[in-house]
């Protein structure tokens, strides 16, 4: 994988002059930064073109100081992307790295608490028409997989709804609240080149070529001042600018 997007600025920094253990956790940081730059575009590609469920997503405006704050392994990742889909429900996704023991329950309540320089994630949910999705490489365990998914848009069971998450989330939570847990790094390049090769026709040949490009356009919205927005149209012509062209509405189905 061309890691070229986030070896710039704010990574470098975190790690200059600094000790074995936090140079350490410069390391993790850039690559939580790298995850979440992945999770984006296949989040992008998928909403956008293969299900066509959002015209839109919103990536939020990463800068130094998130960066530095994924040194703290309890600081939660970005909530980006943010989309609003068919059926018209605001799709809230959190992106976090995590190496070690699977998610439980009472780290995902910790979670969806936390909060400093930005909303705690479970204030989302204080309207109805949202869902919040943690994204994460990590499994999950005990009650916490109950809330485990395999896709940005698959709800889990209402009727299996941890009873302790009622405590923190009281409006309503059950069917809103997932985790999509187990997505590793590989796993989602895997899905992103199925997508450009099977589904978006992109020549073998500039595959990568097109890989990178998607993932500076990430790191371009998300370096901004402000969200940034990614549309359709714009994804589409960075598909076509690579040979490629958007499969038909059967094989997408199929898909």
């Amino acid at each position: 994988m061309d890691n070229k997007p986030v070896k710039t600025t704010a990574p470098e920094k975190i790690g200059v002059n600094q000790t074995p253990e936090s140079s350490v956790g410069a390391t993790a940081a850039q690559a939580g930064y790298a995850y979440q730059l992945n999770v984006s575009v296949l989040a992008a590609l998928r909403l956008l073109l293969i299900t066509k469920s959002a015209t839109r997503i919103t990536l939020e405006p990463a800068n130094e100081e998130d960066l530095e704050a994924e040194l703290a392994p309890a600081e939660p990742g970005l909530v980006t992307p943010k989309a609003t889909l068919a059926g018209g429900y605001k799709l809230i996704v959190q992106v976090k790295s995590r190496a070690g023991e699977p998610w439980s329950i009472e780290d995902f309540e910790r979670l969806l608490n936390h909060g400093e320089r930005r909303t705690p994630a479970k204030h989302h949910l204080d309207d109805l028409n949202t869902h919040y999705l943690l994204v994460t490489n990590a499994d999950a365990k005990g009650v916490a997989r109950r809330l485990l998914v395999s896709d940005f848009e698959e709800n889990p069971d209402p009727l299996e709804f941890p009873p302790s998450l009622e405590k923190i989330l009281p409006n309503k939570p059950e069917g809103r609240v997932a985790i999509w847990g187990g997505l590793t790094e590989q796993l989602i390049e895997f899905q992103i080149k199925e997508i450009l090769s099977d589904l978006l026709r992109i020549p073998h040949s500039r595959i990568l070529q097109c890989c990178e490009r998607l993932r500076e356009e990430s790191l371009r919205r998300m370096r901004g001042s402000s969200p940034g927005v990614w549309e359709r149209d714009d994804l589409l012509a960075t598909i076509r600018d690579h040979g490629g062209f958007l499969a038909s509405a059967a094989e997408l189905a199929a898909f």
